[in-house]
């Protein structure tokens, strides 16, 4: 901000380390659309980039899966599965392993 003088969305989210709407939903939307290469890029853009915590991104992800375009049911196995990748991370997985195979499962789960 202080290069550019210009203060925009993105430009705080960035200075505050918060996770904005917009990529996680962008997140989201790549996991259903089985982009998972894509989504993975901006995991990994998220996490080491722009220094989210996995923390941030999970509740980001829990506050975002009800609005999806998807059934109710698929809602309640995406945040079941939020759950579990919490406790994961919780015990000790890596979180950009346990985040990853999360995208993969949405995938998994729009194609079928």
């Amino acid at each position: 901000a202080s290069i550019s003088r210009k203060v925009d969305e993105k430009t705080v989210y960035q200075v505050l380390g918060y996770v904005s709407k917009g990529e996680i939903r962008r997140l989201l939307e790549m996991g259903l659309a089985g982009k998972v290469k894509e989504a993975r890029d901006l995991l990994r853009e998220m996490l080491y980039v722009q220094g989210i915590s996995s923390s941030d991104i999970l509740t980001g992800l829990y506050r975002e899966i009800p609005d999806l375009n998807i059934t109710e049911q698929a809602k309640v196995e995406l945040i079941d599965e939020l759950g579990e990748l919490d406790f994961r991370i919780a015990e000790g997985g890596t979180p950009e392993i346990q985040l990853l195979s999360f995208l993969a499962k949405i995938a998994k789960k729009a194609r079928s």
